[in-house]
This record gives structure tokens, sequence and C-alpha cells, in this order.
């Protein structure tokens, strides 16, 4: 286990110190600051767009630290080679996936602390400027809501390390991994379009046994 956590601690410090990371963060700080410009033009849904703007920034920030960085810390070890050296110590293939995908997840939940940490800041400053907008505000579901967006960056971050582990091309992998995210940001508009009442008119028994099963 603590070659695990070793080999965690080192995908980690890769990921810090892509430079990609920087650039991501300072784009989602721009997104807080342009709410608190923008929330005062919007007076009668200031706290819902408030909310949705700073989940909104958290969830496309996480995206584009998978896509961007988290791929890219294990590409890099199987285009650059450097899998084999990894391999040749005393350490496992399920060893090095744990500890690469361990350490995917220790870099994106920092990331996602810090930002949640500003987007806290943003909320509160809001709220104070215009109270009345935030009556039915709660901390507790802002922070489980950006806890699920945390959860929803593991599962692809795991779909990530997954497609990397079986395919030699980090564009295949990108592209794998883009296309099972939407697929999972589309599947509930299908599955309502299935329970309405054109949904049952327009969709054959057999077709509709089929994607309920998917």
């Amino acid at each position: 286990m603590s070659r695990v956590w070793a080999l965690a601690l080192i995908t980690y410090k890769e990921g810090v110190r892509n430079r990609s990371v920087y650039g991501i963060v300072l784009f989602a700080l721009f997104i807080l600051g342009l709410n608190v410009a923008v929330a005062g033009f919007l007076m009668r849904d200031i706290g819902k767009v408030t909310i949705d703007m700073n989940l909104s920034a958290l969830s496309f920030s996480g995206l584009l630290l998978v896509f961007f960085v988290g791929l890219n810390l294990m590409a890099k070890d199987i285009d650059k080679k450097t899998i084999h050296l990894v391999l040749s110590k005393p350490i496992s293939r399920v060893e090095y996936i744990s500890g690469k995908y361990l350490g995917i997840l220790l870099f994106v939940g920092v990331c996602l602390l810090v930002l949640l940490a500003f987007s806290s800041m943003t909320v509160f400053g809001l709220r104070f400027l215009y109270p009345d907008y935030f009556e039915h505000f709660s901390w507790a579901a802002f922070f489980l809501a950006a806890f699920f967006v945390y959860v929803k960056l593991a599962l692809l971050s795991a779909l990530v390390v997954f497609f990397s582990a079986i395919t030699t091309s980090s564009f295949v992998t990108f592209v794998f991994s883009i296309c099972s995210y939407i697929v999972g940001q589309t599947i509930e508009e299908v599955v309502f379009y299935l329970q309405s009442s054109l949904g049952e008119e327009g969709v054959s028994p057999a077709l509709r046994v089929f994607i309920e099963g998917v």
C-alpha cells in the first residue's frame, strides 16, 4: 500500500507542475468574478444565477482538469515509455493503476477545494449585498452539490484511467472519455422522453426495452 501512495503522491506533484492548471484555475476565477459583475443585472434571480454559475464553473473547470491534465498524467508514461521503468521496479500493474488513479483524484480534489473556497467567498459576498434573494439558500446543500461534482469527476477520471489502460493512444482515450461523458449527461433526457406521452407512442416496445437496459 505504501508503494501505491508513493506513486499517487508523485502523480499529484506532476499534475500540480503542469502549466495548464494555472490557466484553468485563472479561467475559473474569471467566471466567478464575472458572476459578481453580472449578478446585479439580474435582480429577480440573483440567488439562482449565482449558485448556478458557481457550480457550473466548478464542474467545467473540473472537466478541463481531468481531460487536459489527468489524461496527460496517464498518457505521458505510455507515450514516453517511462511506464516500462516504473514496472521494472517491485510494483505490480494493479498498484501502478491504483496509484495513478488515486493521484489524479488527489490532484482534482485539491484543485476543486481551492476553487470552492473562492466560490464560497463569491456566494458570501453576493449574499451579503443582496440578502433578500438568498432566503432559501443553504450552505449544506451548496457543499453537497460541490461534493457530487467531485464524485462525477472521480467517475470520469476512472474512465480515463480505464481507457488509458486498454488503448495506446491518448487521442483515442480522450474521444472515448468525452463520448462517455456526453452519454452520461444526456441519458437523463432520454429517460424523461421514454416516460413522456410522446415516448410511449413513438418508441417500439423492443427499442424501449433495449434503451432502458442501456
